[in-house]
């Protein structure tokens, strides 16, 4: 084990104004954002995910390169450009969502060379997927496989990091709903890198490798989002468990949040 959660970084401030019906400003510190109008934004600006944050803080530094995989309306984006990252790789397979994300790039045009959208789903194969939103999920950062709202393209990250080549980023950050079960094999390919992974223990397709995806989370230091340690025993417990709400999970249940960094 050789990081450490640097606890003396400060915090941003945060700040939401809907400006008219459709449109809003959400305010970093100094950095301004124009963004198509959601209720989220008032929920981010009153300190939305700060475990998350401070996760970025520590690792994006200016001129960083980031894959956002799960993107959603672009919260983590922000947060991201917040912290002088200079290359975002952004992918999210919503429509919406994208659409959203597309906006944030017209609405601001100083950070569009900055970001990469990409409207991909990434899963453990290629080809166009059935999608839809967790049951219960209304602010979910990118739909869980299994629904039938929408189609996507899938692609798995092996593909998707040969087509766009990331380099080596400062973190990689995977929330997509349950489907992380499906990145098993693949995540192998992030073992050099720190990768910010939310784990959807009740949303995992039937189809998912847990004995593969265990082995893989091996190879990586893990720590929860306020900075413990977790022994594989203790990430292998939370994962295989059959308590619907742990008193590390959310309030939605077994849902979780790790750092996972290189050994």
């Amino acid at each position: 084990m050789t990081f450490e959660f640097d606890r003396s970084i400060p915090r941003f401030s945060r700040d939401y104004r809907q400006d008219d019906p459709e449109y809003g400003t959400v305010t970093i510190d100094e950095d301004v954002f124009r963004v198509v109008h959601d209720p989220f934004w008032r929920k981010f600006a009153s300190g939305w995910e700060p475990d998350t944050e401070r996760v970025y803080r520590q690792l994006i530094k200016p001129g960083s390169t980031v894959l956002d995989i799960g993107a959603w309306i672009g919260p983590t984006v922000l947060l991201a450009l917040a912290c002088g990252a200079q290359r975002i790789i952004a992918l999210e397979p919503n429509p919406g969502s994208h659409a959203a994300l597309g906006s944030l790039l017209k609405l601001n045009p100083e950070i569009a060379s900055r970001v990469e959208l990409h409207e991909y789903a990434v899963s453990d194969q290629m080809g166009r997927v059935s999608m839809g939103m967790a049951k219960g999920e209304t602010d979910t950062s990118t739909s869980g496989l299994g629904g039938s709202e929408f189609t996507a393209t899938a692609i798995t990250l092996e593909r998707f990091m040969k087509d766009h080549p990331p380099g080596r980023a400062s973190l990689v950050k995977i929330d997509i709903e349950g489907s992380e079960a499906l990145l098993a094999g693949d995540l192998a390919l992030l073992a050099d890198q720190p990768v910010h992974l939310s784990i959807h223990v009740p949303l995992f397709p039937e189809r998912a490798d847990i004995h593969t995806l265990l082995g893989t989370l091996s190879r990586f230091d893990a720590f929860d989002d306020r900075g413990k340690y977790l022994q594989t025993g203790e990430l292998s417990a939370r994962i295989t468990t059959h308590t619907s709400h742990p008193p590390w999970g959310s309030r939605h249940g077994n849902y979780f949040e790790v750092l996972l960094v290189p050994r």
